[in-house]
Order: structure tokens, then C-alpha cells, then sequence
């Protein structure tokens, strides 16, 4: 009996932030639950190796009038390495983690504002 492998399908961790979620894209639904559809894009990793971003779907007209889009999340694909990091980012981290050994992590100043979401 042989087994067969299953392909790698790649997990995400994302984070829904709700409180940038517009009352207007809540969808209530005759069962009495309430539902958001967004999307979710793969991009470049953030400094923080973020490389998902999730957003209220806009209607062709938002679209055509070139409207922002709501952006209510983000997260990272886990178990493999992203697809969009490349060699200067490899060689980046190579350097980061062989001055880190045995040194604390740094205390990185973070804020909050400059996310679009």
C-alpha cells in the first residue's frame, strides 16, 4: 500500500482589525448571522515579514473613480519562505541573525499610525 503525498498548501495568519471595518460592508443574513467579505492579497514583506493584506472589495464604480481602498488587515503565509524575498533580504537576515546570537532582540520603537489600517 503506498501513500500518497499531499501537496504543500500554504497557511495564513491573518489579523481582522473590525473596528476598520465600515458598517456599510457588514452583511446581515437572513440566519441572523452578520458577515464581511474582503480580500486577500499576497504582496512584498513589511519589516515585520507581513506579506498578506486584506480589504473591503470595492464596486466598479469605487473602482473606475479611483476610491482608496478599506484596509482591515494583514498577516504572513507560514511554513515557507516568501515568494517575494530575494537575495538582498536573504543576505539581510543571514547578517541580522549571525550578530544577534546570544544578544537580546532590540527594542524596535513601533507605531502604529504610519499602518493603513
Amino acid at each position: 500500500m503506498s501513500e500518497e503525498k499531499k501537496p504543500f498548501r500554504p497557511m495564513r495568519s491573518l489579523s481582522l482589525c473590525l473596528s476598520d471595518v465600515p458598517e456599510e460592508a457588514y452583511i446581515n443574513h437572513a440566519n441572523g448571522k452578520v458577515y464581511i467579505n474582503f480580500i486577500n492579497e499576497e504582496k512584498e514583506p513589511d519589516k515585520y515579514g507581513n506579506n498578506q493584506i486584506l480589504y473591503i472589495p470595492q464596486t466598479a464604480e469605487q473602482r473606475a473613480n479611483n476610491t482608496p481602498k478599506i484596509f482591515c488587515g494583514r498577516g504572513r503565509t507560514l511554513g515557507q519562505k516568501n515568494n517575494y524575498q530575494n537575495k538582498n533580504t536573504q543576505a539581510a537576515a543571514s547578517n541580522n541573525e549571525s550578530n544577534m546570537e546570544g544578544n537580546p532582540a532590540p527594542n524596535e520603537d513601533f507605531d502604529d499610525k504610519t499602518l493603513p489600517f
